[in-house]
């Protein structure tokens, strides 16, 4: 698996920060335009469901946390509002894969 990313990312361990679930996650640092991108095989025309977590690092930024999620040719925008206090929100997105490599992506679109 190859992961691009472009501007502003962290990888994050839930030793150091505060990480909603599992032991580490990807930041998409709010105020510029970030996001991750990475290529996985899957079927052509099956249907997938992909799963995620938006969430805030307890840092006290508040206001609309606006990420565009993409996979193959599907792309959705996901909205949670954050008000600083390490919220987290699971969303679900329904996908067909659309070769034998499908790229996925997360953008974030919160530029302020």
């Amino acid at each position: 698996m190859v992961l691009r990313h472009q501007r502003l990312m962290k990888y994050i361990d839930s030793k150091n920060y505060q990480v909603s679930q599992g032991k580490a996650a990807v930041e998409l640092v709010s105020g510029a335009s970030a996001g991750i991108q990475t290529a996985t095989e899957l079927n052509k025309g099956t249907t997938y469901n992909l799963e995620f977590v938006l969430a805030d690092v307890n840092d006290s930024c508040v206001g609309d946390f606006i990420v565009r999620a993409q996979a193959g040719s599907t792309p959705m925008n996901f909205t949670m509002q954050t008000n600083g206090t390490g919220l987290a929100q699971s969303f679900l997105m329904t996908f067909k894969g659309d070769s034998a490599l499908t790229n996925i992506s997360f953008v974030s679109l919160t530029t302020s």
